[in-house]
């Protein structure tokens, strides 16, 4: 017989009270592990000195999301007091109020953390060895706190509803969320091994409706691949590396989505950031940095568009398109960046995927065979793959 769900009314046992708070408990341990996972993967593969600038800098990005906890424990008590005084609609508007006031002040949050990061790595005891990567990790974290505080302010509100479970879900989930991970090599007689296919991609989307088809949307991506790059044939200098580039959009607007297979997100309000951590490639100015910097921010316009089709029997077509144009002197160059997935079903056990990217990015200029700086070219990749499926 299965167990009846838990309700706030309901007299608590010591059994009823673990059953109920157990959610939330691992909750707040995989929450944790968050900061344990990063720690280790910088310890490991990065160095000491970034080890301490991460664990430096955390205390205030942790500051910021804890205004998530703060308005989600008073409005969770705000709410519950409409509700049980049966005021419905009211309660309601309030818990919609709460939520987009988080996603406001978190997005303010956000540019200040990114702008104010220098000066507060500074305050809080960061020598000169560190001040880069402080910096680094400090912005990259804080440009995402909106996104820190809606989910505290929801890890609250699950509880009120009775729903802890939900709140484990959704923090596991934000763990892994849209996360894309694309890594090949091959290997010629003629040229050896060479790195043929290389990404890393997490995005995430919140939206609210009213009719179902167009959303209030909030929209953050994050793009990069895990090892160096190389302009075959030389292989002392590198082109690309891990978090070089890495780049992030933030965008807030509307999204257009009549059916679930195909939408079109609209924000005149966003920003791009381009990271590059890789000293080599930062003083050659590369991916539109300063020489010697590691990060650059443009804020502007950005269009995104989806599509998902059945091309014909056993064949799907999947394709997104983003368009960013800065508010700046460039504006009007537009940086594309279009994925085409087409996926093909031969028998019960094979498949085959055809996969193109088309990019253009007018911070990443070519050179000649003289070293003269040349102007932005259309990038292009053709993968196709034959594998086996099966399903249970």
């Amino acid at each position: 017989m299965a167990k009846q769900s838990i309700r706030l009314s309901d007299h608590f046992t010591y059994g009823k009270l673990l059953r109920f708070t157990l959610p939330s408990i691992c909750m707040m341990v995989f929450t944790s592990i968050y900061g344990v996972v990063d720690g280790l993967f910088v310890s490991n593969f990065v160095g000491k000195t970034p080890f301490a600038a991460v664990n430096l800098v955390m205390p205030f990005v942790m500051i910021l999301g804890g205004m998530g906890f703060m308005i989600g424990t008073g409005g969770t008590a705000l709410v519950s007091k409409l509700l049980g005084e049966g005021k419905q609609e009211e309660a309601h508007r309030t818990f919609s109020m709460l939520v987009l006031f988080t996603l406001l002040l978190g997005a303010v949050l956000s540019a200040v953390g990114i702008l104010t990061m220098p000066a507060v790595s500074r305050l809080l005891g960061a020598s000169d060895a560190m001040m880069a990567d402080c910096i680094l990790y400090g912005r990259i974290v804080t440009g995402f706190t909106f996104a820190f505080m809606l989910q505290n302010v929801f890890q609250s509100f699950f509880i009120a509803a009775e729903k802890p479970r939900l709140g484990l879900f959704v923090t596991v989930a934000a763990g892994v969320t849209n996360m894309v991970l694309d890594y090949g090599l091959s290997k010629t007689k003629s040229q050896g091994m060479r790195k043929s296919s290389d990404k890393i991609g997490l995005s995430t989307q919140l939206g609210y409706s009213t009719d179902n088809v167009w959303f209030y949307t909030l929209m953050g991506d994050l793009n990069t691949q895990f090892a160096k790059g190389y302009d075959y044939p030389d292989k002392e200098h590198q082109i690309s590396n891990f978090f070089a580039p890495a780049y992030s959009n933030i965008a807030l607007g509307m999204e257009w989505r009549p059916k679930s297979n195909y939408s079109l997100l609209l924000s005149p309000v966003s920003t791009k950031m381009t990271f590059v951590t890789d000293d080599y490639l930062s003083d050659l100015g590369a991916f539109g940095v300063d020489p010697g910097d590691h990060f650059k921010i443009e804020g502007g316009a950005f269009v995104k568009a989806r599509a998902e089709l059945p091309v014909m029997e056993n064949v799907n077509l999947i394709t997104t398109a983003d368009f960013f144009t800065p508010y700046s002197k460039d504006f009007g160059n537009i940086d594309v960046n279009w994925d085409v997935l087409i996926s093909m079903k031969i028998n019960k056990v094979l498949s085959a995927t055809i996969n193109t990217t088309l990019k253009y990015d007018n911070d990443v200029k070519t050179f000649d065979d003289n070293g003269v700086k040349k102007g932005a070219k259309v990038q292009f990749k053709e993968v196709l793959g034959i594998g086996l499926a099966y399903n249970f």
